[in-house]
This record gives structure tokens, C-alpha cells and sequence, in this order.
């Protein structure tokens, strides 16, 4: 399963903002514009990924058809993994 990422486009301004008051570094140039903001881009939430997972099982309960255990047992390790990184992110400080 691929990680799926989310555009935002933010006001120049304020991203600029943003970086000044995080200390972050780099600038904003027109290689991250498109039409006239900027774009960012943001990971899935774990629970949507955790939405699928119960889609596709709905899918194969409805349809009388067992899951593929390799495909259940990816779909649990990718999940856990991405909870541990979404944990990891939350826990590193802002410079």
C-alpha cells in the first residue's frame, strides 16, 4: 500500500510566516507555486488507512469470500508501522 499525500495550497504569506516562527529553513520558490499559493503536501490520517482496512473486509464479509491471510497480515503491518511513525513524528520536538 502506498503512502497517499494530500494537497494543500497555503497562502505565501503565511507559509512564510511559519518557517520564520518554527526556525525552519529554506524559502518558498516557484518550483513549490501553482496557482499562486503554494503547495504543500500532507500524509493520510492513520484512520483512513484503518477505513480501508475495514472496507475491504466489509467487501469480503458481504461477498462470503475469506480475506487472503497474506493480504490481511500486510494490511496489519503497514498499519502498525504507520502508527508507530505517526507516533514517532508527534514525539520529535519542533527545533
Amino acid at each position: 500500500m502506498m503512502l497517499k499525500k494530500n494537497v494543500l495550497l497555503l497562502e505565501k504569506e503565511r507559509t512564510e510566516t511559519y518557517i520564520k516562527q518554527t526556525k525552519k529553513t529554506g524559502e518558498v520558490d516557484d518550483g513549490h507555486m501553482m496557482d499562486g499559493k503554494v503547495k504543500v503536501l500532507t500524509q493520510q490520517s492513520l484512520s483512513s488507512y484503518e477505513g480501508v482496512r475495514s472496507a475491504l473486509g466489509y467487501i469480503y464479509k458481504v461477498t462470503r469470500v475469506r480475506m487472503p491471510i497474506d493480504m490481511t497480515e500486510k494490511l496489519k503491518v503497514f498499519i502498525a508501522g504507520k502508527r508507530r511513525s505517526t507516533l514517532a513524528e508527534k514525539a520529535t520536538p519542533w527545533p
